[in-house]
């Protein structure tokens, strides 16, 4: 009687799948994460998987997922994924919602922002799914809402001109209370970051609970980088 010998290739792959998941479980090397708001959108929609791993070194423009307890919002052990910013010395300021690192604008990240539309420019973008996030339609206010949207959306509607920005004058008092400044999230800084820390945010920048409002990062937060997503 003949039998057939098992596929060798398929025999190794299911044993590195085996290993890889040996790995993931004891050393904690890679973890999963799923995300679950709209904060980096439109690089990361809601229901993306995240694999990030904790043996690479961190560098700017790479997103992280860390820990945070925020005292201020009464909220423990929260788990954010947000992209780096700022690190050790760099100078990070925001000025009509633009945002410098070292004097230079920040230009090769795709972001998303609020825009000013009607109600046939929102009902148009709502057809076509362009919508990020919206307000309850009962709040608008005659012919006008606020939407989130990515900003190259915004650019190929002719909406760039009614992006929405807080004036300088405007104080966030959850940014007073973490800074002792009267800054806002569209007029910030300039802030120098500190020894070990990193400055991070929300590619959703006005749809986003990050460094602006939470303060600095410690090394020691970071759960891991994120390496892929599907």
């Amino acid at each position: 009687m003949l039998t057939k010998k098992p596929n060798k290739i398929v025999s190794i792959i299911a044993l590195l799948i085996i290993l890889l998941l040996l790995i993931i479980k004891v050393f904690g090397i890679f973890k999963i994460f799923n995300v679950s708001e709209n904060s980096m959108n439109p690089s990361l929609e809601i229901g993306t998987n995240l694999l990030t791993t904790n043996i690479i070194n961190v560098n700017l423009n790479d997103v992280i997922v860390f820990n945070h307890n925020d005292s201020l919002l009464g909220l423990e052990n929260e788990v954010y994924a947000f992209r780096i910013i700022g690190k050790s010395n760099d100078t990070i300021q925001l000025k009509k919602g633009i945002v410098y690192r070292n004097g230079r604008e920040l230009t090769n990240i795709e972001t998303a922002h609020d825009y000013k539309v009607n109600r046939s420019e929102y009902s148009l973008l709502k057809n076509k799914g362009r919508i990020i996030s919206d307000y309850d339609m009962k709040k608008m206010i005659g012919d006008s809402l606020f939407v989130s949207l990515s900003d190259k959306v915004a650019k190929d509607n002719n909406l760039t001109s009614r992006r929405f920005t807080i004036p300088k004058t405007g104080t966030d008092n959850y940014i007073k209370q973490v800074y002792g400044q009267n800054w806002n999230k569209d007029f910030f800084g300039p802030l120098v970051i500190s020894e070990g820390k990193y400055f991070v945010m929300g590619d959703n920048r006005d749809n986003a609970n990050d460094s602006r409002f939470i303060g600095l990062i410690d090394k020691k937060q970071i759960i891991g980088t994120v390496i892929t997503k599907w």
